[in-house]
């Protein structure tokens, strides 16, 4: 990104955070459950359905972080019960403080979740919940009305819960069937064509400066490490240009973004699936693959099985159509070149205070960890840039 560009880039995001900021901005429909009409919810959900009528709704229970979360009961007429009209809803929204929307605004991730539901997951399965509805606004103001996933015995994850091999299974399917979806499609110049790349995703230049300040700690000897991580620290510091390069190469599909294991489910027939697709953009998939196994298996698990894993992706991949012009050991190298964006990413986490509980980032950095040390992956770095 030149100079021009970078100045473009910080006006856009001051610009996007002064309209978080504001404690109101003009709005076209509801941007929080507190504002849901029935007759707006009643057109979203059964427009087409005749004689269907939504007879009341209610809140159920929720709670409010980066973005608020709430359950609406909905109680439908005897024709909305015959289509069967969806009893229980989830809602997306728009956050309640300022300091949460100055965090989702600049860096579009209420907008970039909005247009996942829009445009990309009419193309999916059960890779993420069923959308019925959304909206968008200005300065971090959306709503999405999406599927209650726990009407099919969802469960859902904490990046400190010791992950079951089967789930581990379940999300190499789940990735392969996402990114065969869009796996160097034309649908990424046309619906798709609002994903991010590499260098143009919101606040591109400002993260890398936190990355690289966080991870001078590990160049100085300020954060004791064993020495495959201190040395993984000074390859990417010495080559962050290359790095960066390297990770903008193709094959290019729609990738999630922030694939750790509290941003997954599994559901009662034993299908797994991702949640919160707020930084979706266009990149590598097997980003997505390292990033899920790295921080998010239990070691001795992703000891033994990460090579089965990894072919069962590749598998699925195939199994769904595309053609990867790639050997098993290329594919491993690119695997272990990708985590050291999981290590840089885990370890800004890790120092940003209060993006994730202690417990979460404690065993997140422990396994990330053991997969640098197990597969040396600094030197997958090297070999990859050099």
């Amino acid at each position: 990104m030149n100079k021009s560009n970078a100045l473009i880039d910080a006006s856009l995001m001051f610009g996007r955070a002064a309209t978080s900021v504001s404690p109101w901005v003009p709005s076209l429909g509801p941007m929080q459950a507190k504002d849901i009409k029935k007759t707006w919810l009643q057109k979203q959900l059964a427009g087409t359905v005749a004689g269907a009528e939504l007879l009341s709704l209610s809140l159920i229970g929720g709670d409010s972080g980066t973005t608020d979360r709430q359950r609406l009961a909905l109680e439908w007429n005897e024709a909305g019960l015959h289509a069967e009209l969806p009893s229980v809803v989830f809602i997306k929204s728009t956050p309640k403080t300022a300091s949460s929307r100055v965090m989702v605004g600049p860096l579009k991730m209420a907008s970039n979740e909005v247009q996942f539901y829009r445009t990309a997951r009419q193309f999916l399965g059960d890779e993420a919940p069923k959308v019925y509805a959304s909206n968008i606004g200005m300065g971090a103001r959306f709503l999405l009305v999406l599927e209650d996933l726990s009407a099919r015995g969802c469960q859902t994850f904490s990046l400190a819960d010791e992950a079951p091999l089967s789930h581990l299974r379940g999300m190499m399917v789940a990735l392969a069937g996402l990114h065969a979806a869009f796996w160097e499609s034309t649908k990424l110049d046309r619906e798709l064509a609002w994903l991010d790349r590499e260098r143009s995703r919101p606040g591109f230049r400002m993260m890398m400066a936190v990355h690289r300040r966080f991870r001078q700690r590990f160049v100085n000897g300020k954060e004791v490490a064993s020495a495959p991580v201190s040395e993984l620290a000074k390859v990417l510091t010495a080559h962050e240009d290359e790095v960066i390069r390297v990770r903008e190469q193709g094959p290019h599909t729609l990738v999630h973004g922030d694939t750790h294991l509290g941003n997954t489910y599994i559901l009662n027939d034993g299908r797994s699936g991702l949640l919160d697709w707020q930084i979706a953009h266009c990149g590598q998939g097997l980003r997505e693959v390292a990033y899920f196994l790295g921080t998010g298996s239990p070691i001795e698990l992703r000891r033994q099985h990460e090579k089965e894993l990894l072919g069962l992706y590749l598998d699925t991949l195939r199994s769904k159509g595309v053609k990867i012009d790639l050997s098993f050991d290329k594919a491993f190298d690119t695997y272990r070149f990708w985590l050291a964006y999981a290590w840089d990413a885990v370890q800004l986490t890790r120092n940003w205070e209060g993006l994730q509980t202690r417990e979460s980032m404690d065993r997140s950095w422990e396994r990330i960890n053991a997969a640098v040390e197990d597969l040396d992956v600094a030197e997958a770095v090297r070999a990859a840039v050099t």
